[in-house]
């Protein structure tokens, strides 16, 4: 971010700007956050200020703007005038694309007297609900309040906390560092943050520049730290049962495969898998899925084992017989 200021007569602008584009509507966006703070210097002029037409991008038709405070910040063409004896307020204004009379998209411009008694946020539609929500972590994170909060005066904020019950009962939620705004999380609860600021009642007298103090208060909430629930435990195989125990294959039959079906108990066991094996697998196959298959006349062993270490298995004689 860089300050940029432009000195035009006996007005002073000052923008901040953020070498990022920031969109505010559909159609439209601002190559800065849409909030310009102007500081006026003499009282009773009527001073063409910033050309915002040159701010506004992804124009399609003919842009109008409109002030929501004429009589204190008025537009022309996009150009900021400050008017009459305005020395603090503010206003909104909005721009709007229209092509053949139908409007396209919209766009809001904050303008900000120096002087105003009001404390805004760098990013005013992030925080509207003025109720800011942090979850705890460990290690603990500090939460920087004053980085988001937008200066339109030369003199520093100042931080106090309290909770709505007991102000002495913040300590116990979290603590501020009164110059900087920097939170540090303590535990969950609710809070209250009051950042308090100076400003010039007459801005034109350096020699007894009288001050009133603005204040805005900013509620918080904090949630308790998220801790992912314990892995379940696990749950061992107590039984295992095979069907049928006995199998007899015929060739001439053509009796050759036969599906044994094992079942496990407790139905919710972590670890279901079982594994089949033959103790002679070129006269009787057994595959995977417990499926018998007869390879040569003979006999053999099929034996089902749980995987999970409950070392429990089950054998299964199979006969293969020529006739």
């Amino acid at each position: 971010m860089y300050l940029n200021t432009l000195f035009l007569d006996k007005i002073i602008i000052i923008i901040y700007i953020y070498m990022e584009t920031y969109t505010l509507s559909r159609g439209l966006s601002i190559n800065c956050p849409p909030i310009i703070i102007i500081s006026s210097s003499a009282a009773g002029d009527s001073v063409t200020g910033k050309d915002i037409s040159q701010l506004i991008l992804g124009a399609t038709g003919t842009l109008s703007y409109v002030s929501s405070n004429p009589s204190a910040i008025g537009v022309n063409y996009g150009q900021i005038g400050v008017y009459g004896s305005s020395q603090s307020g503010s206003a909104t204004i909005t721009v709007t694309d229209t092509v053949g009379g139908s409007v396209i998209s919209t766009a809001s411009i904050r303008v900000i007297l120096k002087n105003t008694a009001e404390i805004f946020f760098t990013d005013p539609t992030v925080y509207s609900n003025n109720l800011i929500e942090i979850t705890l972590t460990n290690p603990v994170t500090n939460y920087d309040l004053g980085a988001l909060l937008l200066s339109a005066s030369d003199q520093p904020f100042n931080f106090t906390i309290s909770t709505p019950a007991n102000p002495t009962d913040a300590a116990s939620i979290a603590t501020i560092d009164t110059s900087t705004g920097i939170i540090t999380p303590v535990g969950p609860g609710n809070f209250t943050v009051t950042v308090t600021q100076q400003v010039k009642s007459d801005p034109n007298n350096l020699a007894y520049p009288f001050y009133r103090a603005r204040t805005k208060t900013i509620d918080f909430k904090l949630n308790p730290i998220v801790v992912p629930p314990p892995p379940s435990a696990d749950i061992k195989i107590t039984s295992l049962t095979v069907n049928p125990t006995k199998i007899i294959l015929n060739k001439l039959k053509k009796k050759l495969t036969k599906l044994i079906i094992a079942s496990v108990e407790p139905n919710n066991a972590t670890n279901q898998t079982l594994i089949w094996s033959s103790n002679k697998p070129k006269i009787i196959k057994v595959n995977s899925s417990g499926l018998v298959v007869g390879k040569k006349i003979g006999n053999a062993t099929i034996t089902c084992k749980t995987t999970d270490g409950s070392n429990i298995s089950k054998n299964i004689n199979v006969i293969f017989k020529p006739k």
